[in-house]
């Protein structure tokens, strides 16, 4: 199990990253190409989305969680840190910016373009956000990985503590 939960968490990383600079991209390509398009692609490709990075999320979280228990790093608790931020980013996008967005979009009134223009805004902040603190946590497993192979929890030679 030791062995594994890496894998797992590793594989959580990079799916959820790969899926947030696939949603970037694929925004950001559509709505140059037709506003109206984008206009009705996006909050489908975010509904989609959303309960999607919650579930990798939740794996990555009680898997970081198990592989705890195996040893005492800083680096996995600056790993864990990024990804419960990344988390609750997730879960306010999905539970508070998103459904308003989609509001805006259905029930178009005449204050709706600067509220959605907020709301645009907030989204965007939230999900780089999030997308550096998921690399992040996937550079820290990578550190922790490296820390494992020299030796958890052990003073090394080369370094001073």
């Amino acid at each position: 199990m030791r062995r594994v939960l890496p894998y797992v968490i590793g594989l959580c990383i990079a799916l959820w990253l790969g899926g947030l600079v696939t949603l970037f991209i694929a925004l950001m390509s559509v709505f140059a190409y037709n506003r109206g398009i984008g206009a009705q692609v996006g909050p489908v490709l975010f509904g989609k989305f959303e309960p999607y990075q919650l579930c990798l999320a939740g794996i990555a979280i009680a898997a970081t969680i198990l592989w705890r228990v195996y040893g005492c790093s800083k680096t996995r608790m600056i790993m864990m840190a990024c990804l419960l931020s990344s988390a609750a980013i997730a879960v306010i996008s999905f539970s508070w910016v998103t459904p308003q967005i989609i509001d805006l979009w259905q029930n178009r009134t005449e204050d709706s373009a600067a509220r959605f223009q907020q709301l645009h805004m907030t989204s965007r902040y939230l999900y780089t956000a999030m997308a550096i603190l998921v690399a992040m946590a996937g550079a820290a497993l990578i550190r922790s990985l490296q820390v494992d192979v020299d030796g958890a929890c052990s003073v090394r030679p080369d370094r001073p503590e």
